[in-house]
């Protein structure tokens, strides 16, 4: 990723089906989460429940974070 994702930044990650996107997105979500930053997520796939249900599955548990306002999720 050429270095990492720049903090107040906006990035577009799109790819085919099957390509990895949903697991690695929750996974870098948590780290900015958990390093005291805040994430907005704007999602065409996903409600805030199911992106909640889907990082559950995955043991990023965020509702906290969502609760404290740390973590909105948009559904586009």
């Amino acid at each position: 990723m050429g270095g990492g994702v720049a903090d107040g930044s906006l990035t577009l990650v799109e790819g085919q089906s099957d390509a990895g996107k949903s697991v690695l997105l929750p996974a870098i979500d948590m780290g900015f989460l958990k390093n005291g930053h805040k994430v907005l997520v704007f999602t065409s796939e996903n409600s805030a429940r199911s992106l909640l249900s889907q990082m559950d599955s995955l043991g990023l548990f965020v509702l906290d974070y969502m609760l404290l306002g740390n973590l909105k999720v948009y559904s586009m």
